[in-house]
């Protein structure tokens, strides 16, 4: 073999080997090569991807897909009559706790009163303690105010729970009906007694809304009253208290800027202003005026200061609201020939955002 045939074998296997390889701008034969790697299936596509012929049933099922991939946010806790119960055992167990810390507060400083060398301030102390002791008693009595106002809730908490009870059983009676009515159509048989099922639970709905509305007029307005009634007690004795420290304390320094409250006059603070809390609250009222046309803070030192355990006594009879207080038994009595006349139309019922309940 001679050198030309030696070249010429290798500037052939040179050719060869740049014939086969791929050109850089070379376009694919087969549109399919285009794309290396699919796309993401998005919710739309998944959905419309298997509908050979859009249906309701199918409609529905993409619309929940949807829904799910779409979450709402946090809602905020309804509050409701037991909840409010529970709050107010809560609260009233703490005053009784706080009234214990207060109460030995009261006998220390009435202890150290007795030791101080100055007459003038220890009766001074003496008065200021009777005073920390009077709003400590003060609070304890609120705590049987709220005991009274968390027993008046518990009509409503019962309305409440069965108002609750029946909402579920119509959302469950709501789903039944869309499910049948998607496969066997509105007008099956099935269909039409779910639909007279939805219109008996729409009508006891209608029913508990009217109770738990006049229960709650009733028992709220009630327990009000009596809070009310407890609270101007508690004021009026509390002002007269203050009044006569305040005295001592301008008559030992006249440049002291204490001044005393404009409250009425009386021996019984309840017997001055009304019981009914519609009228003028004693916190608007003016002292009375006197013979010369002008009011005045004096109070005739002859007359005892009621105190707050006397009214604390009072306010527990059970016959001091007796007179005040429209139970719901009256009310019931007086409304039992109204509740006859009211027609009850399903059809004012309307079906809204918030749930099954609202009418016109």
């Amino acid at each position: 073999m001679n050198k030309d045939s030696v070249g010429f074998s290798i500037q052939a296997e040179v050719i060869d080997t740049t014939a086969v390889r791929p050109i850089a701008n070379a376009q694919p034969k087969s549109k399919h090569l285009q794309m290396e790697k699919a796309p993401g299936a998005s919710v739309f596509s998944s959905a419309y991807s298997t509908l050979k012929r859009p249906t309701t049933a199918a409609v529905v099922k993409m619309l929940h897909k949807l829904v799910s991939s779409y979450p709402q946010g946090p809602s905020k806790k309804k509050i409701g009559a037991v909840d409010l119960q529970k709050l107010i055992e809560k609260a009233t167990k703490s005053q009784k706790k706080a009234m214990t810390s207060q109460q030995t507060l009261v006998e220390a400083l009435s202890t150290w009163a007795t030791d101080l060398p100055n007459e003038e301030v220890a009766t001074m102390m003496r008065d200021f303690t009777d005073l920390i002791e009077c709003v400590g008693l003060a609070f304890a009595t609120q705590a049987d105010r709220l005991n009274s106002f968390k027993v008046k809730l518990g009509a409503i908490a019962s309305r409440e729970d069965r108002q609750q009870f029946l909402l579920s059983i119509h959302e469950n009676l709501q789903k039944q009906y869309n499910d049948t009515a998607l496969k066997s159509g509105p007008q099956a048989q099935q269909s039409t007694l779910y639909l007279d099922q939805i219109e008996e639970s729409e009508y006891n709905l209608k029913l508990i809304e009217q109770q738990l509305a006049r229960t709650a007029s009733i028992n709220l307005r009630a327990a009000i009253t009596e809070y009310l009634t407890w609270l101007q007690g508690a004021l009026m004795s509390l002002g007269q208290r203050a009044n006569s420290l305040a005295g001592q304390i301008r008559e030992g320094d006249p440049t002291s800027p204490v001044r005393k409250m404009d409250i009425p006059s009386g021996d019984n603070p309840l017997s001055d202003f009304p019981l009914d809390s519609s009228k003028t609250s004693p916190l608007n009222m003016r002292a009375p005026e006197n013979q010369s046309g002008s009011t005045s803070g004096k109070r005739d030192k002859s007359r005892g200061v009621s105190g707050l355990r006397e009214i604390a006594e009072l306010l527990k009879k059970q016959d001091f609201f007796a007179n005040n207080v429209v139970t719901e038994q009256d009310a019931n009595s007086s409304n039992r020939y109204r509740d006859k006349d009211i027609t009850y139309d399903i059809r004012n019922f309307e079906e809204n955002r918030e749930g099954w309940g609202m009418h016109n």
